[in-house]
């Protein structure tokens, strides 16, 4: 019934079926529900607008602002503003930029942007908005972990509390307004 050639076919593919359900039994037996689970979050910027009293963008091209030393320190070095960065490719990696100038951002805005920074849930940021007429603005953002996969964000600039950007927005856009 059967001849040589298709035992050593069956003897080779039983070796193989029991190899791999080996391994299969090793790797699965190894899950455990009460494991800590790794997460991986996404780096953020901060984009920063600066307008004047009656809400015109200031930093666009051709506004009073543009080109002018805005600075952000963060870590006790300073990042002045880079008004002509690379641009980004089409791989989007996440990499620290200091401050630069996007001329057109998703919403199609001129912005400030200062990033891209680690967004684990148990990293504190301070730092210091520096606008070109020497006017510092603190910026806080403390983020603490509530449960394995999720975190509690407050944002303060200056001292005051910024609702909006919580656990539930995450992406921090502050306007300043020039004097």
């Amino acid at each position: 019934m059967f001849n040589k050639e298709n035992q050593m076919i069956m003897k080779k593919f039983g070796f193989v079926l029991v190899t791999v359900l080996a391994m299969m039994s090793v790797g699965l037996s190894s899950c455990k529900d009460d494991e800590t689970i790794i997460i991986d979050y996404y780096p953020f910027e901060i984009s920063i607008n600066v307008v004047n009293a009656a809400g015109e963008n200031l930093i666009a091209e051709g506004g009073s602002l543009y080109g002018k030393d805005f600075k952000m320190t963060y870590k006790g070095e300073d990042y002045n503003v880079n008004w002509n960065p690379e641009p980004k490719g089409r791989v989007v990696l996440p990499v620290f930029r200091g401050l630069i100038y996007d001329p057109s951002n998703y919403q199609g805005e001129s912005v400030l942007r200062f990033g891209e920074l680690d967004a684990g849930p148990i990293n504190d940021y301070e730092m210091a908005f520096v606008m070109p007429d020497g006017a510092s603005h603190s910026i806080s953002i403390i983020r603490k972990p509530t449960n394995k996969n999720n975190y509690k964000q407050i944002v303060t600039v200056d001292g005051k509390i910024i609702p909006e950007y919580n656990d539930k927005n995450p992406y921090i856009r502050l306007t300043f307004v020039a004097q």
